[in-house]
């Protein structure tokens, strides 16, 4: 921003600078924004009627005069009162600080013009390569091992099964087959010869059977009967020496069969022997391969730390260069702030003599600003009491039922709602009291209408405490507590009435006090959150924001803050 834009600011917003102040903001741009500001908040304390607001402005804008120029401006800023100091003093060294402290200003960035030395890997695409190479050697792998195929398994195991299942030897004349032949052969036999000595018998008796015939018949059946009777150890040996051979025969084969088998597998054995020579052999190669590449890697990473040392040692010579270079670029700016600090120190020489001669009478000016603070806090204090005497007048006229005037109100600094508003409250205390019951107290009268009164709560609650009880005052103590002020009975403390929680009100504890809002609803005061609604005093228990104790003896709520 420059000085003119501030010129514009300054038209568009109305304000009055004398010419003192303009001087320093012309020369000062940062004096002119806080003038500007302090004016600006000058302007709107005095719409609102504030005349804290107005004095903290006018502090701020003599303070930057102070700060700035060494004089003050007065009540309206409109005077000059020189403290003394600098302002009137005129460096002969100006010029040359201002050229030195331009330089140092616009001495510009450090910069070096030597290239800076690169790293350049010779054996670097040659170890590349090499360590790809090793990364993608790959797992060692072989053909699979001969697998033993046991051809005479089945055999074996069948010709097993016939040996372990061969059982005892067993031998019976009904089944043996040689014994049936036998039998058919002596029956036959037998009974051929029984025939023939019937035959015999009866052709020598002339053809009747005798006893003694039927007698050597029998004895003829009986002899080829006794014959097979011999037969039958004969078979039972014979029957025992083939099962005795047959089980040599099973176990000579199986016999046979395993030692087959047993040359196979010494065959297979051969084979598996072999192959793990040569897998050995193989991954022995593979292993060389790769430890050939590895040894590759070694060489080149030991010919690129060579490379590395040589870039260190160039890096490291680059570094100093520019170190040395950075130096003198520094020392040269140390060296202009030496003179700077010269000029300054030679400033501070001639400053100093110069107050010695010109000597300000400061006192004189001092004591001609006071006397202009004086005045202008006395004629605000005149101002107060003036207002506060139609205040008082218009008190009185209101109470009695008397409109007072309009010039008389806008002394007093009354709002013409509060004024209708005392007017109708002083007219509702005046009417006749209907039967049957008196005024209500506790909170209605404070939402009966009207604007907010003059004085603020604080200041009700003085004028109550110094023994003001004027109308005004009641007026709106019962403004701010939704009730009529009931003056302490010996042993209470405060104004309002504790009572359980579970009335209405739910207040406990002296030290709370309960109001009605504009719409009915009733409020409890809490030290540090005002006047709460009871659902919002609720959630401040439930957070533990505000404390809750209750007297057990009086069954009473008190609250404050945690």
């Amino acid at each position: 921003m420059t000085f003119n834009n501030l010129l514009d600011r300054i038209k568009q917003s109305g304000q009055s600078w004398s010419q003192y102040d303009l001087d320093m903001a012309k020369n000062n741009l940062a004096f002119g924004n806080a003038i500007f500001s302090a004016k600006n908040d000058w302007a709107k304390a005095h719409a609102a009627g504030d005349r804290a607001g107005m004095d903290a402005a006018n502090a701020a804008a003599e303070n930057a005069r102070r700060t700035y120029g060494s004089y003050l401006g007065g009540s309206e800023g409109s005077q000059y009162y020189g403290l003394g100091g600098p302002a009137s003093y005129q460096s002969p060294y100006s010029e040359a600080q201002s050229d030195t402290l331009s330089k140092m200003q616009n001495y510009g960035s450090f910069t070096f013009d030597q290239k800076k030395p690169a790293f350049s890997n010779t054996y670097g695409g040659l170890l590349d390569d090499t360590l790809k190479k090793m990364q993608n050697y790959g797992s060692f792998s072989y053909g699979s091992a001969p697998t033993y195929n046991n051809r005479y398994q089945e055999q074996i195991d069948s010709l097993l099964q016939q040996v372990q299942g061969y059982g005892p030897f067993s031998w019976s004349k009904e089944t043996d087959p040689a014994y049936s032949a036998y039998a058919k052969q002596y029956r036959r036999e037998g009974d051929r010869a029984t025939a023939n000595a019937l035959a015999q018998a009866a052709a020598a008796t002339g053809g009747q059977v005798s006893t003694a015939a039927m007698t050597a018949a029998g004895q003829a059946g009986d002899y080829y009967a006794g014959q097979l009777a011999d037969k039958i150890p004969e078979l039972y040996e014979n029957a025992y020496q083939r099962y005795l051979s047959d089980y040599s025969l099973l176990t000579n084969k199986l016999g046979q069969t395993q030692q087959t088998e047993q040359y196979d597998y010494a065959k297979y054995l051969d084979q598996l022997g072999q192959f793990n020579t040569d897998r050995a052999l193989s991954y022995d190669q593979w292993l060389q391969g790769y430890n050939m590449l590895s040894d590759q890697a070694g060489h080149l990473q030991n010919a690129g730390a060579l490379d590395l040392q040589r870039y260190q040692t160039e890096l490291e010579q680059y570094n100093n260069d520019r170190n040395f270079a950075y130096g003198q670029w520094a020392d040269d700016f140390n060296r202009l702030g030496a003179v700077l600090d010269a000029y300054r120190q030679q400033d501070d020489i001639g400053y100093n003599r110069h107050l010695d001669q010109v000597g300000y009478n400061t006192s004189q000016d001092q004591t001609a600003y006071e006397r202009e603070m004086q005045a202008a806090q006395l004629q605000r204090q005149q101002q107060e009491q003036a207002a506060e005497l139609a205040r008082a007048q218009v008190d009185a006229m209101l109470s009695a039922g008397v409109r007072p005037s309009d010039s008389l109100v806008a002394g007093s600094g009354y709002q013409g709602e509060y004024v209708q508003t005392m007017e109708d409250y002083y007219r509702q205390q005046n009417a006749p009291k209907a039967s049957g019951g008196g005024r209500s107290s506790g909170g209605s009268s404070g939402s009966s209408g009207g604007g907010k009164p003059n004085l603020t709560w604080s200041q009700t609650r003085k004028e109550i405490e110094a023994g003001n009880l004027s109308p005004a005052v009641l007026a709106a103590y019962e403004y701010y507590m939704g009730e009529e002020y009931r003056q302490e009975e010996p042993g209470q403390s405060g104004t309002a009435q504790s009572s359980s929680r579970n009335t209405a009100t739910q207040t406990g504890g002296t030290t709370n006090r309960v109001a009605l809002s504009k719409n009915g609803q009733q409020r409890i005061e809490v030290e540090g959150y005002g006047y709460v609604d009871f659902a919002t005093l609720e959630d401040l228990v439930n957070q533990g924001k505000v404390v809750e104790k209750l007297d057990p003896k009086t069954g009473r709520y008190t609250y404050w803050r945690n």
